[in-house]
């Protein structure tokens, strides 16, 4: 009997110790809701947190893209003034030399005819053809400035040379040696096509 009294003993105290858990973690429970309830902004202060990062990260974004944005978009502005600069310059420069080899064209012809003609000079004439010549020394491509200088000294020279008479003068004109400005005319040709690939 006294064994069965002690197990019956033991029996009570296990349930014992079992209700005294329980309540205990009831009561840790009730502690834990009781924080909850008295500090409700501990969760809601946290919710807040997060959307005013995210908030402040999209800001961050925005305005990083339109920094971006305002580089990108200044570059090509720049770029595209470059640009219209560039060929407003270009075509100005293509205006300039037309006008001036027009000019040294039609005063070489003129100061040809005269050579052929005339043994005394037109020294008025010459001077203001190698004027030209030498605006070409600056405006010109190198090929064309030395051809437009040959052409001078042809020209030149030519008042060394016997007077042609009409006849001479018109054997020439067939056979095309009257014409010492064909090679010059091509040459230029060939400058206004290359300064209209670089417009363009």
């Amino acid at each position: 009997m006294p064994g069965a009294q002690s197990r019956v003993c033991a029996y009570h105290r296990r349930e014992c110790e079992g209700e005294a858990l329980k309540a205990i973690g009831s009561h840790a429970a009730a502690d834990r809701l009781h924080v909850d309830l008295q500090c409700p902004g501990k969760h809601i202060g946290g919710q807040a947190a997060r959307r005013q990062l995210n908030t402040m990260n999209a800001t961050l974004l925005s305005a990083t893209a339109a920094l971006f944005g305002a580089a990108i978009g200044g570059l090509t502005s720049l770029v595209t003034q470059r640009t219209q600069a560039r060929a407003e310059w270009l075509a100005h420069d293509r205006i300039r030399r037309q006008d001036l080899y027009r000019e040294f064209i039609e005063q070489a012809s003129q100061c040809y005819v005269h050579a052929l003609q005339h043994k005394e000079p037109d020294v008025t004439a010459l001077v203001s053809l190698f004027a030209k010549i030498s605006r070409m020394r600056v405006q010109s491509s190198t090929e064309v400035s030395i051809e437009a200088d040959q052409i001078g000294r042809k020209i030149v020279d030519t008042y060394d040379a016997p007077e042609k008479t009409f006849v001479e003068l018109r054997e020439m004109l067939a056979d095309g040696s009257i014409d010492i400005l064909n090679r010059f005319s091509d040459l230029c040709r060939d400058e206004f096509d290359s300064l209209r690939s670089e417009q363009f």
